[in-house]
């Protein structure tokens, strides 16, 4: 599907090709044949800028997230492994009572309760390796305290990276939509200008057929959500049909509730349906779209899904 930029892109190449043809020392106000060639070039070099970016979010997204759920995973099962080899009457039992009253279902309860259990875990090491003989420390699935530790102590590293490089996307994205409504108003300027300068029946006024030329966009109409099913640890989506009309870009959104501070994961519609995740048992997750036209973009109403 195409996306908003790609009238303005293609309008403005055949601007040029006309432009360049038949009078190419025409000006309009301080817009030249070679400012205007300069400028539509750099709308794809801007387009590749996103993108490039686009991928820097998606891969510190996926770092994350990886990080998340292996410490949500061993969040799960450390306290049990600890639970079946600490001895009934050890007292060690009432701080794992309060690494398990921690049920890791957001990000502030999960890094919670990681805390709590590095504490615990290093406790109980340093109880079997008093013992006589001394016992191994524990692990978990071949996964020590120190690993453990590890990943605690990186995640607000990583989640401060995915902020910043988001807001870097944030910032390419708005340039991309300035330059692209500057090259816009420039075509228009120019085919006002044009179709002025020159006599009726003349070829450079011929010419101007060679050019698309918008009728009169409207906003596209709102593509809503008609059902969130969750399969396995990932959700099925599906759409209400005949929305989007007019759309030249449809965008499906989700946000991790405790994990996202925004709507920062997104992928083309799939009007047939499409499946999303997988996701952490215990999180909740808001889905909602956007349709985008180069009048403007609207958002469907969102919704919301628990993975149990």
């Amino acid at each position: 599907m195409a996306e908003y930029w790609e009238s303005a892109h293609i309008r403005g190449q055949q601007t040029l090709g006309v432009w360049a043809t038949f009078a190419p020392d025409f000006t309009v106000g301080e817009v030249t044949l070679a400012s205007h060639t300069a400028d539509v070039a750099a709308i794809l070099t801007r387009i590749n800028d996103r993108d490039v970016q686009q991928d820097v979010v998606d891969l510190a997204a996926i770092t994350r997230d990886s990080n998340y759920e292996f410490i949500h995973d061993v969040n799960m099962r450390a306290p049990q492994v600890i639970d079946a080899n600490l001895p009934p009457d050890d007292d060690l039992h009432g701080e794992l009572d309060d690494v398990f009253a921690v049920y890791p279902e957001t990000q502030e309860t999960n890094l919670e309760r990681a805390r709590l259990l590095v504490s615990l875990w290093t406790i109980v090491n340093e109880k079997r390796a008093a013992m006589t003989p001394p016992l191994p420390a524990l692990e978990v699935g071949g996964t020590t305290v120190a690993e453990f530790q590890t990943a605690l102590t990186n995640h607000p590293a990583l989640l401060q990276t995915v902020a910043d490089e988001r807001a870097q996307l944030s910032q390419l994205k708005s340039q991309l939509s300035a330059h692209v409504r500057k090259v816009d108003r420039a075509n228009k300027r120019w085919y006002q200008a044009w179709s002025n300068n020159f006599a009726a029946g003349s070829p450079e006024i011929d010419a101007l057929s060679l050019i698309d030329v918008e009728t009169g966009t409207t906003p596209p109409t709102p593509l809503e959500i008609d059902t969130l099913t969750q399969t396995g640890t990932s959700v099925h989506v599906t759409y209400v049909s005949g929305g989007g009309r007019r759309a030249t870009s449809l965008t499906l959104l989700y946000q991790i509730i405790g994990v996202d501070e925004d709507f920062g994961h997104p992928t083309p519609v799939v009007l047939t349906g499409q499946t999303s995740g997988p996701f952490a048992a215990g999180q909740t997750i808001n889905f909602k779209t956007r349709a985008e036209n180069s009048a403007g973009a609207v958002e469907g109403e969102g919704k919301t899904v628990a993975i149990a």
